[in-house]
């Protein structure tokens, strides 16, 4: 668990916390998405519980394929404990205590992990703890990272631990040194978790543990969260690579919703393609690059849904602000029954909810929210130019009533393309239209090109002064006439 280069910034505030509840006799959990950095933090935690002489940590981090490999959490948390401190044990729980962590072959007839002998290994384990904390004068703290991978086995030890507060440590065989007979106090548990790409499904064992039944309590939950801009700024300026402006900092923040391994993995890419333009910045408006390692899991998890409903969600990633009844007017009928499955998927955020309550706005107004940021820049990413023009214009035309009148739109076509041969759009004035076409406000606009809202206004003045155009709309339908008019 050591930190990777370019990790982001030490979170004094959350670490404290986290002390804070060790320190009271508790148990905590770190819980964050993928490339929240919870490992990190977690390692930073061991390592100075490491340094203190009245911890003792015993330390595991299993990975996927080790869900299938029983008691391998116990072997390893279990690893510096030599055999100098189990010869205290009873001849029969070192026996099966040695047989679950592959140190002696079992005896005949002895299996760790059923019946008897289950119960004797628990017994083996806790009598082990206690002797580590040398009569009451080192706490045992376990720490586990990526906890929803560890094996069901190990799982069910550490539940039985959480139910059974020590006794005083085992006399062992008459040869041996006598224990310091009083109460080992109880072990905690520190530990980090992956939360479900599923809204409200929280990644539990295979056999279906929870995840604070393993926990001696109290136990509190912590959230990683994620990095402000100003971070994401330190984060990105000790990263190797060309210097980026302020707002392509503030687009890449926002692209990966403040996730460091996002941040910096979008930002590496956008790094090689600035060095092959030859040192240009991208344009406000030009998609940012999402590099496979963000964008197969993305794909993924896409990938089981039927057409219809990736469709939907393309016309969502497009606007700045979509909701169910705009994806109907943009030609998405069948929007509700898609966004369901997309839910149902972990895509989108439950409709019809806003900070986990219910939404007082009537069903047409509910704003769609994807789950990661990252869903709507892959899902532009993957569709080709045309694709993207059309979801422009699908959007354009399900703007408010303002819009001209479809009997005056074919004949705006024509001006607009003779306009634009003589008075070219400049680059923010495309930003800007884009953003007014996605039914952002000007101040969204300023926000999202890290400008003024002035110059926003200004930008839209002369955008309609080229164009002709009396209002948001018809200069968002002239833009789209003059994008596919070659």
């Amino acid at each position: 668990m050591t930190e990777p280069p370019g990790a982001p910034l030490a979170r004094p505030a959350l670490l404290a916390a986290v002390r804070a509840q060790l320190a009271h006799g508790g148990s905590a959990l770190l819980s964050g998405p993928p490339g929240i950095g919870r490992s990190t933090l977690l390692g930073r935690l061991a390592a100075g519980y490491e340094q203190d002489p009245g911890h003792r940590v015993l330390h595991c981090a299993p990975s996927a394929a080790d869900r299938d490999s029983p008691f391998l959490g116990l072997i390893d948390l279990l690893a510096p404990v030599g055999d100098e401190t189990t010869a205290a044990l009873a001849p029969h729980e070192r026996a099966v205590l040695g047989a679950a962590l592959l140190r002696t072959p079992p005896p005949p007839g002895v299996d760790p992990a059923r019946g008897r002998d289950r119960l004797v290994l628990h017994l083996a384990v806790r009598n082990t703890l206690a002797l580590l904390s040398r009569g009451g004068r080192t706490r045992v703290l376990l720490v586990v990272d990526d906890l929803q991978w560890l094996d069901p086995a190990t799982a069910a030890v550490l539940a039985f631990l959480a139910r059974r507060p020590p006794g005083p440590p085992p006399e062992g065989p008459p040869s041996a040194p006598r224990p310091d007979p009083r109460p080992a106090p109880q072990p905690a548990l520190l530990g980090a978790v992956r939360l479900a790409q599923r809204p409200g499904r929280f990644p539990h064992p295979r056999d279906g543990t929870p995840y604070e039944t393993m926990c001696p309590g109290p136990v509190r939950t912590f959230a990683v969260p994620a990095m402000t801009p100003r971070e994401t700024a330190r984060l990105l300026a000790r990263q190797d690579g060309p210097r980026l402006p302020g707002p392509v900092v503030a687009r890449l923040h926002q692209a990966g919703g403040g996730n460091p391994r996002a941040v910096r993995e979008l930002a590496r890419a956008l790094g090689e393609r600035v060095r092959a333009a030859g040192g240009a910045a991208p344009a406000p408006h030009e998609p940012l690059p999402v590099p496979d390692s963000l964008r197969a899991p993305v794909l993924a998890r896409l990938a089981p849904l039927p057409a219809g409903v990736v469709r939907t969600l393309l016309i969502a990633s497009a606007a700045a602000r979509p909701t169910v009844g705009l994806l109907l007017r943009a030609g998405c009928p069948t929007a509700p029954a898609d966004l369901d499955t997309a839910v149902r998927h972990g895509l989108v955020a439950p409709a019809g909810q806003a900070g986990g309550r219910a939404s007082a706005l009537p069903p047409g107004q509910w704003p769609v929210r994807f789950t990661d940021p990252l869903i709507p820049l892959v899902l532009c990413a993957e569709a080709g130019y045309e694709a993207r023009i059309a979801v422009h214009r699908a959007l354009a035309e399900a703007a408010p009533a303002s819009a001209p009148a479809p009997a005056t739109a074919p004949a705006l076509a024509p001006a607009a393309t003779v306009r634009a041969h003589h008075l070219p759009l400049t680059a923010t004035e495309r930003s800007v239209l884009a953003r007014v076409a996605d039914g952002a406000s000007n101040r969204e606009i300023a926000a999202g090109l890290v400008v003024s809202v002035k110059t926003v206004e200004a930008a839209l003045t002369r955008a309609y002064r080229k164009l002709g155009a009396r209002s948001r709309v018809e200069a968002t339908r002239l833009l789209m006439t003059q994008r596919l008019t070659p």
